[in-house]
């Protein structure tokens, strides 16, 4: 296989991958032409189509493993920080909150890096509606009950 047909490949595993991540994200906007224009903003996927009304970036990484055998991700220090990284991009675009979401090759697990200060805003926020009783205060917090109280309470906020 010529290099021409594997960087296409390439290209199309990571449009496909940003596609994922964005609809897992509850339909949010996949940036065309991320990593080759600004013309649409930074990133590959954010929360809003207005690069200046959203809040949250997303950038995405396909990783090939070294070995078949093992979980061995390697996340490149250049992805999230210097000129390219998402920190610095999200400082450009008014201090969005960011995040680093990178899969496997072929796997359908998607795993996410944020950092620590903004987990920690998530969860107080999680126990906040907990308290006020907005969401119920079941001890059972798996991620899928969690999730679905979350979501039937976005749902009806946003009807």
């Amino acid at each position: 296989m010529d290099q021409k047909t594997v960087n296409r490949r390439n290209r199309n595993r990571g449009k496909s991958f940003e596609r994922r991540v964005a609809e897992k994200l509850g339909n949010w906007f996949r940036i065309p032409y991320s990593g080759s224009s600004e013309l649409w903003g930074l990133g590959d996927v954010r929360d809003k189509d207005d690069k200046f009304r959203s809040r949250y970036m997303i950038e995405c990484k396909t990783i090939t493993p070294k070995s078949v055998k093992e979980v061995n991700f390697i996340i490149k220090q250049e992805w999230l920080q210097g000129k390219t990284g998402i920190i610095d991009k999200a400082k450009k675009e008014l201090n969005k909150f960011w995040g680093l979401a990178f899969t496997k090759k072929g796997s359908s697990k998607t795993f996410m890096i944020i950092p620590l200060e903004d987990f920690r805003t998530y969860t107080r926020a999680i126990e906040i509606l907990r308290a006020k009783g907005i969401i119920d205060d079941s001890k059972d917090v798996s991620r899928e009950t969690t999730t679905a109280e979350i979501d039937r309470v976005y749902n009806e906020i946003n009807e």
